[in-house]
């Protein structure tokens, strides 16, 4: 298990599963924050990039939510 959670209060977070044969084939985990993190795995002749994100479901501040697609789009 690959995953990203919120360091100060060890809650919240995002996490990709892989299995042990798998696991011999990943070539970088980057937990981006508590909502996202990004894994590249090898795969024959490419290699595959998964991002994993959640977004608030609240509506709260439009910036914050800003900030988020901002930040997925960088990744």
């Amino acid at each position: 298990m690959y995953y990203s959670y919120d360091d100060k209060r060890k809650i919240f977070g995002t996490a990709v599963f892989v299995s042990k044969r798998i696991t011999l084939r990943v070539i970088d985990f980057k937990p981006i924050d508590k909502r996202m993190c990004a894994i590249k795995i090898r795969v024959k002749f490419k290699n595959f990039s998964c991002i994993c994100a959640m977004q608030q479901r609240r509506k709260r501040v439009k910036e914050r939510r800003n900030q988020f697609y901002e930040r997925l789009e960088r990744t």
